[in-house]
């Protein structure tokens, strides 16, 4: 008897081990896809040895590797001849742009308004000359093209998913419907085609009429490189000057990078944390400089200067130099001169204008279902309209920019600290930025490898403070 009860003790408790394993896989599957997927504010991208880097593999829809299919020149891959048309969109509509998350139409609250009817993660934002916009998506990892409504993939393909449905997405340079991107973040025109960062692969690619190819730049710096030319750090932020001139956010390597319209790359700085958004505007370029938490600009002449922000992680309007942000990843300049930025980790969209920083739309937490951004990114400015992509929310809000005062006095920003070695009545700043800590590089900038990482970035308490004199001081010799 003993021996029948010591039996179906076991056999009892065998089922419960088995029901206890089974457990956790049923709660995870339960769970399903998560409804929004955030991304890190940067990917570790491992070194790179010098001269010795391949470009990643290319994957095919199935998971195969597979050869990427790259037309060689001398400057850039997959050049085709003069006078080639310009892209146009002929892509099938995707299934995803039934699934919109919010409809399009103003918000009575908020006075903003979904542009993009897919389910995405937009992160960066175009307009083109036939009313459409062209919006990154980094969870699809595709190229969306809106119109009247509607979205269409404009370049990439299908990729295998992840665990939870995420596409993986790949590197391949093919047609536009066969190419793979891995995370492509900001999107300008270039050449005769669109130039993509593509952050995750280390590249710019470039979308052209019939194919999207690489840019092949080369440099005569000490810089990694490969066949496919000079070796990125997470590329982020893009900005075309008017001569053509690509402007890149080389983000791990915490500088700038210029590539000519034939081929050639020179580094224009080195001296900034974690640059991110750009903005060409009036012979200047505009950085969202993430890793300081503020904002800069380098004139024709050169030379860095701070616009708004001391460098503290923080919450405050104000004067530009005792104005503080959090991560601000997006930029945007009007024809006046008004600055608007994507303070990402404040959820916020702030606005620098007459020397002063002030606040259109910050998320109240307590507020979940507010129709505010809530990791805005890219951004842009079109027709008296500010457009945010927000990859957080899945959304690209627009803002009337008629209403920015109204907004600005209705916003409550979140209250921080004001740094203790501001004066307690801060003087009346001037328009004129303050001059950076450190000179922009030369062309013989050190290599990429030698270039600080994201963790050796410096304490916001150790970064100097914005001036508040009228005139910047002149800057040391380049």
């Amino acid at each position: 008897m003993s021996t029948r009860k010591n039996a179906l003790l076991c056999a009892a408790l065998a089922v419960l081990l088995l029901a206890g394993a089974a457990w956790p896989t049923a709660a995870l599957a339960a769970q399903g896809e998560p409804d929004v997927t955030e991304s890190p504010l940067f990917v570790a991208v491992p070194a790179a040895d010098e001269g010795t880097t391949p470009p990643p593999a290319a994957v095919d829809p199935a998971g195969q590797m597979t050869d990427a299919a790259v037309t060689e020149s001398p400057q850039f891959t997959g050049a085709p001849d003069a006078g080639a048309a310009a892209p146009a969109a002929d892509a099938a509509v995707s299934p995803a742009a039934s699934d919109s998350p919010a409809a399009a139409g103003e918000s009575e609250q908020t006075g903003t308004a979904s542009a993009v009817d897919a389910m995405c993660e937009p992160c960066g934002i175009l307009a083109l000359d036939d009313g459409s916009l062209l919006v990154t998506d980094a969870y699809n990892k595709v190229v969306w093209q809106v119109k009247d409504g509607v979205s269409q993939v404009y370049a990439g393909a299908e990729t295998v998913q992840d665990l939870y449905g995420e596409p993986l997405g790949g590197y391949n340079d093919a047609e536009r419907d066969k190419s793979f991107f891995k995370l492509p973040w900001a999107v300008v025109p270039f050449l005769d085609g669109y130039a993509v960062s593509d952050a995750d692969n280390n590249a710019v690619r470039l979308i052209r009429d019939d194919a999207v190819s690489t840019v092949n730049a080369g440099t005569l710096e000490r810089l990694t490189t490969t066949e496919m030319g000079v070796v990125f750090q997470h590329p982020t932020g893009l900005a075309v000057d008017g001569d053509g001139n690509l402007y890149v956010a080389d983000t791990l390597a915490n500088a700038i990078r210029k590539i000519d319209t034939e081929g050639q790359l020179t580094t224009v700085t080195t001296v900034l944390t974690g640059p991110t958004g750009l903005c060409w505007k009036d012979d200047t370029l505009y950085v969202a400089e993430t890793g300081a938490n503020r904002i800069v600009r380098i004139g024709a002449d050169g030379r860095v200067m701070v616009l708004a922000g001391g460098g503290q992680d923080g919450m405050n309007d104000g004067p530009s130099a005792l104005a503080s942000f959090s991560s601000p990843q997006g930029i945007a300049v009007d024809d006046d001169g008004t600055v608007y930025v994507a303070d990402t980790a404040n959820s916020a969209i702030r606005r620098i204008k007459n020397g002063v920083v002030d606040t259109l739309l910050v998320r109240d937490m307590g507020e979940l279902t507010a129709d505010v951004p809530v990791s805005p990114t890219g951004m842009m400015i079109l027709d008296g309209k500010l457009y945010v992509c927000d990859s957080f929310a899945r959304k690209v809000f627009t803002i009337d920019l008629k209403q920015a005062d109204a907004l600005a006095a209705a916003a409550v920003p979140t209250a921080s600290a004001v740094p203790a070695a501001a004066p307690a009545a801060a003087p009346e700043s001037s328009a004129e930025p303050a001059e950076a800590p450190a000179a922009v590089a030369s062309s013989d900038a050190p290599a990429a490898s030698d270039a600080p990482a994201a963790s050796d970035v410096p304490a916001a308490s150790d970064v100097p403070q914005a001036s508040t004199e009228p005139e910047p001081t002149d800057a040391p010799e380049a």
